[in-house]
């Protein structure tokens, strides 16, 4: 079966863009990538292989894109996903193509993603063949450091361009065992716990002292009808 190249717009195509996409969740990193190409950048050959890719899946060895490709605004959008676990991110396909360096760890649930030198995509062998990329990373987890152009939320952003693509290194620290407000997620569960068991104390108190009060009120009235007597 002829292998199909996940990032064809580096190869064959110009005028590209390309959005990157990263999720980290608990024990498993979701890749999305999007490639946008005008349809009047295409090339002949281009154009034979977005036929042959359509509704098929891009495969290398072990790993492989869920593959989904449209025509909307003049324009095909290429979409590519795949979900790894976590201590297997670094056979990303994405990184080793774009980066001559990069490291990705996950230690002691601690996550750390970092790539050094030009991103190449954006020139590969010396052909501006992408016009731009943009590398998102979200996460609900605590972020350590990170060296990001813009954050969005839970969103980190980098903008990658002509001007810029020697010098773009993306670095990033996630701990894994936290939230973003830094609460553990074994302290949510014990907040969640203490906040359950005091809620149910306050409950039980009430009940005890409303049915005092009326045992008090009971005593009180039977007291006041016997003296009367």
């Amino acid at each position: 079966m002829k292998k199909l190249l996940l990032f064809c717009c580096i190869f064959l195509l110009t005028g590209c863009t390309v959005n990157y996409n990263l999720v980290i969740d608990k024990d498993k990193a979701t890749e999305n990538i999007q490639i946008i190409v005008p349809n009047e950048a295409l090339t002949d050959e281009a154009k034979e292989l977005l036929q042959t890719s359509k509704n098929s899946v891009f495969l290398d060895k072990k790993v492989f894109y869920e593959n989904d490709h449209k025509e909307q605004n003049d324009s095909q959008y290429l979409n590519y996903k795949y979900v790894y676990n976590l201590h297997d991110f670094k056979n990303t396909k994405f990184l080793n193509w774009c980066y001559n360096d990069y490291k990705v760890s996950y230690k002691k649930n601690i996550f750390t993603l970092s790539t050094e030198g030009p991103f190449n995509c954006l020139n590969h062998y010396g052909t501006n063949k992408i016009d731009k990329a943009e590398i998102v990373i979200k996460t609900r987890y605590k972020v350590i450091s990170d060296n990001a152009d813009e954050i969005i939320n839970n969103n980190y952003f980098w903008y990658i361009d002509s001007d810029n693509y020697t010098n773009k290194p993306i670095n990033i620290e996630i701990d894994i065992n936290k939230l973003n407000d830094a609460k553990s997620l074994s302290e949510y569960s014990e907040e969640i716990i203490e906040n359950y068991a005091s809620k149910k104390l306050l409950v039980l108190c009430s009940a005890i002292i409303l049915i005092g009060i009326c045992i008090w009120l009971f005593i009180k009235y039977k007291f006041n009808k016997n003296n009367r007597i």
